[in-house]
């Protein structure tokens, strides 16, 4: 609900969660607090790109993003995370290996 009003309404929210896939999901911007003083600061690519310093906070990369990275290092894939749902990365994933296959 609180999206549909960011999206439709253009209103800013702000969504206090340790659940780093709905950060993800929802986010525009993300500030990750620690000790009560700003730790990291950005956008979600920027502040999931830095997995050690997460994992200073006890917050892990979202499992999609981890996947997205282990596909492309694996296999020199260029998948990048846009917001695509589960089904959509699926297909995405699905035809770079059929294009590696094809060459």
């Amino acid at each position: 609900m609180f999206y549909h009003l960011h999206l439709s309404k253009r209103m800013t929210t702000i969504l206090v969660t340790h659940q780093m896939d709905q950060a993800l999901k929802y986010a525009d911007r993300i500030i990750v607090l620690a000790n009560g003083k700003v730790y990291m600061d950005g956008t979600p690519e920027d502040v999931f790109s830095n997995a050690e310093q997460l994992k200073g906070v006890n917050l892990e990369v979202p499992e999609i993003l981890t996947l997205i990275n282990t596909f492309n290092q694996k296999f020199y894939g260029t998948i990048r995370y846009q917001r695509q749902s589960a089904k959509e990365l699926a297909k995405q994933i699905a035809e770079q290996i059929r294009e590696k296959r094809q060459k």
